[in-house]
């Protein structure tokens, strides 16, 4: 017997092109042997499998996996025995996929066939995506087979809604790198890859003139579908740089799951005028810079004057849309004191780019010493596409010299103390009432003032209600500064002495806790704390040791502070340094841990402190106390 390798392959055409199908079989010389093949395989049903072309066309032997759908099947030929045929979809690597036989005659097999489970049992792939052969077998005879003749497909996705994310408009401008775009149908499968969506433009003759592919950030299905759901439950979240691509109309496409080009990787149709609602593209559009302010950086209100010899260069804040963002320098800009032709004009002078901000703002030095006075316009070029854009008025002024002045800084008690903290003052000048801040500064520190600590009284008085003069050395030079916006946009500075004063102790307060004016620590084994109050001393006792905390102003920074407590024949005393606590106004001594030995129970002593000073004395300020009380 003599073995014989048939193989036959046919050409043929559809909508997509040339084709193949290639048939084998082995095959003996024996006339009844070489009368067997396969010529056509063609699912028949039902719809839901079939994945047609916008003309309705489909591969004839061609099915979509949808779960738990039996995919019915004919099979057409010659030589076969329809008491023993049998046929299966085979793949290397895969399981056959057996075929049930309900009609056969000698040239004709209809069957069915299951491709995927799970809507009504666990979810099983029963065939992998791409091309199968069809193969059949009879007795006697060794199997024949029609290479690749069986492409099993992911379901064609449908699209019924679609738009940017969340106002579903179909227009954008070619200008964001990640601009969010919504689609709606189904079945958009992810069980193994997220769908890909993409943006198609075409040409007149329907050629692909761009292509802009999505990065798909989420994709929502009904619950245990893995997407495979019928539009409109299905939806795609997708990002799309869109910067600097072609304007124009782009159709929308969705693919299960990569490139259509892969065998079983299926696109949804592409839409044309004809089968879709007019407008029904997305639209992009090419965008210029829209301009609409130019003010001082950094000032609130927001300042739109600069000046000639002040300040230069002047940082500058330009406000719109549609920036650039993209390239070192992005963007180009400048003042002018008009716009010709689409160009700068007149007066011009180019600033230098700081940053691009949000597409929104861009941040930018300009030096006017050289403008002319008066009123400019702020010019914008996005330096990746020439557009350009401009202010439609001219907002930002260059004017004559700063104007306000600082004539005075004074105490109203004649005396600016270290470590005070509740001093009062005046600030004298012109054009005080356009003051924003106040602040002191040794010019390494400075120290804003709170709003609360001064009242603008007049164009020429500025009262200050309290100046916190604490860890403000008197040794240091010290300046007291005014910031001014609007049209007196700057800062002004005056001199101001600081002196040593006299050290004090705080009266007694109601506090109870660490800020009273008194307050001393004692312990045997457990430290507590006792405080005064308005009416009642804090107290030591006879027995245990005791730190005093005693709470006051003028304390001086770079000395030690005597403190001394007392009473007739007994008495501590110990030079310290003073503890600073400028955010809460706390200027405090700290004593040594003094042993209370030799006092007397239930009576009461004194405190005095001695800074660069005379002595401060408070008699009868604390009390001693037996233990346990």
């Amino acid at each position: 017997m003599h073995l014989l390798l048939l193989r036959v392959k046919a050409y043929y055409l559809d909508s997509s092109g040339e084709r193949s199908n290639t048939s084998e079989a082995i095959v003996t010389d024996t006339e009844a042997i070489y009368n067997l093949g396969i010529s056509t395989v063609t699912v028949l049903g039902p719809e839901s499998v079939i994945n047609r072309n916008e003309e309705g066309e489909a591969k004839p032997g061609a099915a979509a996996h949808w779960p738990d759908v039996t995919v019915s099947v004919e099979i057409k030929g010659w030589g076969f025995d329809p008491a023993t045929i049998t046929a299966a979809l085979v793949k290397d690597d895969n399981s056959d996929i057996s075929i049930t036989l309900n009609t056969k005659t000698t040239d004709t097999l209809t069957g069915t066939l299951t491709l995927y489970t799970g809507s009504t049992s666990a979810w099983a792939p029963r065939a992998a995506i791409g091309f199968w052969s069809v193969k059949i077998k009879q007795q006697t005879i060794l199997s024949t087979y029609m290479r690749d003749g069986f492409e099993v497909q992911y379901p064609k996705p449908v699209i019924s809604a679609f738009g940017n994310n969340p106002d579903m408009s179909i227009t954008a401008p070619n200008f964001f790198d990640a601009q969010p775009i919504k689609v709606v149908g189904g079945p958009f499968v992810n069980r193994v890859n997220n769908p890909s969506v993409r943006l198609i433009r075409y040409g007149e003759d329907g050629a692909i003139l761009d292509q802009l592919n999505g990065v798909v950030t989420s994709v929502t299905v009904p619950s245990g579908t893995y997407g495979y759901s019928a539009s409109p439950n299905c939806t795609i979240y997708a990002n799309f740089d869109l910067r600097g691509v072609s304007p124009g109309d782009y159709e929308i496409q969705v693919v299960n799951t990569d490139e259509p080009t892969l065998a079983g990787h299926v696109a949804s149709n592409p839409f044309t005028p004809d089968s879709i609602p007019p407008g029904y593209y997305y639209t992009i559009t090419e965008i210029s810079p829209e301009v609409y302010d130019a003010y001082v950086y950094n000032t609130n209100p927001v300042s739109h004057v600069t000046y000639q010899d002040f300040g230069n260069p002047w940082r500058l804040v330009i406000e719109g849309l549609y920036f650039n963002s993209v390239g070192s320098p992005s963007v180009e800009v400048y003042l002018c004191s008009e716009v010709t032709s689409g160009l700068p004009a007149g007066d011009v002078r180019q600033g230098t780019v700081q940053g691009v901000l949000s597409y929104a703002y861009i941040v930018a030095d300009f030096d006017v010493s050289t403008l002319p006075l008066g009123y400019y316009k702020a010019y914008v070029r996005n330096l990746n596409n020439g557009t350009t854009g401009w202010t439609s008025g001219a907002p930002l002024q260059v004017a004559t010299p700063f104007a306000a002045t600082l004539t005075g800084f004074t105490s109203n008690t004649g005396h600016f103390y270290e470590n005070y903290y509740d001093i009062p003052g005046l600030i004298t000048g012109t054009n005080l009432s356009y003051a924003s801040s106040i602040s002191i500064t040794n010019g390494s520190t400075e120290y804003q003032l709170a709003p609360s600590d001064y009242t603008i009284t007049s164009n020429t008085l500025i009262t200050v209600n309290t100046l916190n003069l604490i860890n403000c050395d008197h040794l240091q030079s010290w300046k007291v500064r005014i910031y001014f916006t609007g049209s007196m946009f700057g800062s002004l500075e005056r001199d101001f002495t600081i002196e040593l004063g006299p050290s004090i102790i705080l009266a007694r307060n109601n506090y109870g806790d660490t800020r009273a004016a008194l307050y001393i620590q004692r312990a045997s084994t457990t430290p507590e704390f006792s405080y005064e109050t308005t009416t009642v001393n804090a107290k030591a006792r006879r027995s245990y040791n005791a730190t005093f905390y005693v709470r006051g102003m003028g304390f001086p920074i770079a000395s030690t502070t005597r403190l001394k407590v007392y009473r007739t024949t007994w008495s501590r005393e110990a030079y310290v340094n003073c503890v600073m606590d400028r955010d809460n106004k706390i200027v405090r001594l700290i004593s040594p841990v003094w042993s209370m030995s030799g006092t007397t129970n239930n009576y009461v002593y004194s405190i005095e402190v001695q800074g660069s000073g005379a002595t401060y004395q408070q008699s009868n300020r604390w009390t001693v106390t037996t233990s346990g009380s």
